[in-house]
């Protein structure tokens, strides 16, 4: 029997294999690794617009276990990208900062970040961008 559903974990699925192998292609390219990559991006754009950023940050922005992110943050800090900085009004709690050294790597891993977006949506519009992110938040909600 044919079932002419559209399968929507199937899509997705499909589309997330073709972006992992591009993006680790990229970020190996430039002598990270995926996970790495998001992360030091991550951080880097917000501390360039002045925002602290912690652990429960990149936990919240890749949906990831507390677990899993300090692993990535361990990575950052061995391979010397960030430090972990006490805040004032609580030791307990440490902000992450990039070191001088990725400073200086800092354009070239966000052009080619936007330059992989770039080239993600072309021929993509605003209008169904923004009906993409819609059913995005849609489907989050419904595997929650």
């Amino acid at each position: 029997m044919s079932d002419d559903r559209i399968l929507l974990a199937k899509e997705i699925a499909t589309i997330d294999n073709m972006l992992k192998r591009k993006f680790e292609k990229m970020m190996t390219d430039l002598g990270l690794t995926g996970g790495v990559g998001r992360s030091l991006h991550y951080i880097l754009i917000h501390d360039g617009d002045g925002e602290d950023v912690f652990q429960k940050d990149l936990e919240k922005e890749f949906s990831l276990k507390a677990s899993s992110a300090s692993d990535i943050i361990k990575k950052l800090e061995q391979k010397g990208y960030i430090i972990r900085v006490p805040v004032e009004h609580d030791a307990r709690l440490k902000k992450i900062v990039p070191t001088d050294e990725i400073r200086a790597f800092q354009d070239k891993l966000i052009t080619e970040m936007n330059n992989f977006e770039d080239s993600l949506s072309i021929g993509v519009s605003e209008e169904d961008k923004i009906k993409f992110h819609e059913i995005c938040l849609i489907l989050r909600n419904n595997l929650k």
